[in-house]
C-alpha cells in the first residue's frame, strides 16, 4: 500500500499529460469546514463546530474557454451552542453536496486590467442533516435543498518566483430553489413518511417552490492553483457559503471551507 502510495505521487509529478485541444481534470481534496446553524425548529440558538470532509470533482475546459465542471462533497462534524456552555448541548451534522457549473467566457480584459471574466449559471444541491443528542422532540432534522442561480468567475494566470500560477474567484447567486424542510407540527420531512407513495409523487408533494424572497443563497470561491509542468496542478481553495431560509420556520446557515487538492490532467 505504501509503494502504491509512492508510485501515484510519482505519476503525478512526473507523468506528462497528453497535448489536446480540450482539457479535462480530476480533483480529489481532503477538507476542513466550519458551520454555523441557527434553526428555530431545533433551538432559537445559533451552533457551530468543525467538519472533516472529503470533496472530489471534475472539470472541463473547450479551446473556446467554455468551462463545465462538478463538484461533490460530503462532510462529517458536530455542531453546538457556546452561547452556554454548561448546558452542553451537541448535534451530530452531516451533509452532502453536489455542484454544477457552467461558465461561458465574456472578456479577457476587465476595466483595463488582463483578467478573464466568465458568466453563467450555477446548480448546487445540499442534503443537510442534525440530530441533536439532548432533545428528545424534534431532536433529528433533515433538509433538502436544490438551488439554481447566477454564476460569475474572475481569472488571471500569472508568474511568481519563475513558477505559472492562477488565481480565480467565483460569485453565484441562487434565484430558484426547490427546499424539503420539516414544519413546526413534524420533526420528520413530508417526504419520510410519504415513502409508501411513488418517490416521485412524494416529492413533488413535498417540495416547495421558493425564489429569494424566501430563500437565499450565496456561494464564493477563492482559488489558487499551482501549474506543474506536466500539466498537473495543486490548488488551494476557500469556499464560503450563506443560506437563509425564513418560510413557516426560520433558518441561517453559514459555513467556511478550505481544501488543497491535487488537479490530475487527463
Amino acid at each position: 500500500m505504501k509503494k502504491a502510495g509512492i508510485i501515484a505521487i510519482l505519476c503525478f509529478f512526473i507523468v506528462p499529460a497528453h497535448t489536446q485541444s480540450i482539457d479535462h481534470y480530476l480533483t480529489f481534496a481532503p477538507q476542513w469546514v466550519y458551520v454555523s446553524n441557527k434553526d428555530d425548529l431545533m433551538s432559537p440558538m445559533t451552533y457551530r463546530g468543525h467538519h472533516g470532509a472529503l470533496r472530489t470533482g471534475y472539470k472541463r475546459i473547450n479551446k473556446q474557454g467554455v468551462v463545465n465542471e462538478v463538484y461533490g462533497a460530503f462532510a462529517l462534524g458536530s455542531i453546538k451552542s457556546d452561547r452556554y456552555p454548561d448546558f452542553d448541548s451537541r448535534a451530530i451534522s452531516t451533509f452532502g453536496e453536489i455542484t454544477y457549473r457552467h461558465l461561458q467566457p465574456v472578456t479577457d480584459t476587465l476595466s483595463g486590467y488582463p483578467v478573464n471574466l466568465k458568466i453563467g449559471a450555477n446548480w448546487h444541491n445540499q442534503v443537510y442533516a442534525k440530530d441533536n443528542l439532548r432533545f428528545t422532540n424534534n431532536a433529528f432534522l433533515l433538509d433538502i435543498n436544490s438551488s439554481i442561480g447566477l454564476a460569475a468567475r474572475l481569472a488571471k494566470d500569472f508568474t511568481l518566483f519563475e513558477r505559472k500560477f492562477g488565481a480565480t474567484a467565483d460569485l453565484s447567486f441562487a434565484l430558484l430553489n426547490f427546499i424539503e424542510r420539516p414544519s413546526y407540527t413534524r420533526s420528520t420531512t413530508e417526504l419520510e413518511i410519504s415513502m409508501n407513495e411513488n418517490l416521485f409523487v412524494a416529492l413533488a408533494n413535498s417540495e416547495s417552490f421558493e425564489t429569494v424572497d424566501d430563500y437565499q443563497q450565496i456561494m464564493t470561491d477563492l482559488n489558487l492553483v499551482y501549474y506543474l509542468k506536466n500539466g498537473n496542478a495543486l490548488r488551494l481553495r476557500y469556499g464560503w457559503l450563506f443560506a437563509h431560509h425564513r418560510n413557516v420556520s426560520e433558518m441561517y446557515e453559514a459555513s467556511h471551507a478550505v481544501s488543497f487538492s491535487t488537479l490530475f490532467k487527463l
